[in-house]
């Protein structure tokens, strides 16, 4: 079995984005990535999606601007583990979705009236959904609605 790490985290410098998502959500995290052991690098390295769109770094570097909350290790096999590393390395450089973002209490409207349904932008939940969705299951949302409690929710059920 192979591991990755969940991991649920504010920043350590808190701003006024996190802290808004903070309390809509009513969590006392912000964020979410994975963590994961790089046989290349022999180190740990995190991806997630942050303002500066998808990315990956070293653990030892993300620690150092993130400050953890929670964390659950997933166990997966082999192949899930490459599926998984495989699309989250096709998403690097994908954007940050800014306006899901800011639009998110009006979503369901939104990408009715604007057309908004863009696959090539994400929060970090919803790039985080879209790399772990057979793990996650059917949340009972659409994917542009998930937010880091419906995934913590359905990691901690």
């Amino acid at each position: 079995m192979y591991k990755v790490s969940v991991q649920f985290s504010k920043p350590r410098k808190d701003h006024f984005v996190a802290k808004a998502i903070r309390a809509y959500q009513g969590t006392p995290y912000s964020h979410i990535s994975f963590s994961y052991f790089s046989q290349d690098f022999q180190k740990d390295m995190v991806i997630q999606c942050t303002g500066n769109g998808v990315n990956e770094m070293p653990f030892e570097l993300w620690i150092k601007k993130h400050e953890l909350v929670e964390v659950k290790e997933k166990e997966l096999s082999m192949n899930r583990y490459s599926e998984i590393l495989h699309i989250a390395s096709s998403l690097l450089g994908s954007k940050y979705d800014w306006l899901t973002l800011f639009l998110y209490p009006v979503m369901d409207y939104s990408h009715i009236m604007f057309g908004l349904d863009d696959n090539y932008s994400y929060t970090c939940s919803e790039f985080f959904y879209e790399v772990f969705r057979d793990e996650l299951g059917d949340l009972g949302i659409e994917p542009h609605m998930v937010t880091t409690k419906h995934i913590y929710n359905a990691l901690f059920k």
